[in-house]
């Protein structure tokens, strides 16, 4: 898997303390490309219907791609003085 992708997927589940890794499809990353992609899928996949919003049932997605923090590292902010 090329393109900064690592080939895995971590899921934590809060309620429970448990941790389980699962392998990230090549086809999935080219069709969703960056963090947003894959999580808004991962979110559509697996969210069920109907959830309350601060229940146990519902999902906290965090996906970001290396060029979200590659991009706040080197942005430098300029100022103008006239």
């Amino acid at each position: 898997m090329t393109g900064g992708y690592m080939g895995r997927i971590g899921f934590v589940d809060l309620s429970t303390g448990e941790i389980k890794e699962e392998r990230l499809d090549e086809k999935l990353a080219r069709d969703f490309i960056g963090g947003y992609g894959l999580g808004v899928r991962i979110l559509f996949e697996r969210q069920k219907g109907g959830v309350d919003p601060l229940g146990p049932e519902n999902i906290l997605v965090f996906a970001f791609c290396i060029w979200d923090i590659v991009e706040k590292l080197v942005t430098v902010p300029i100022f103008f003085s006239f």
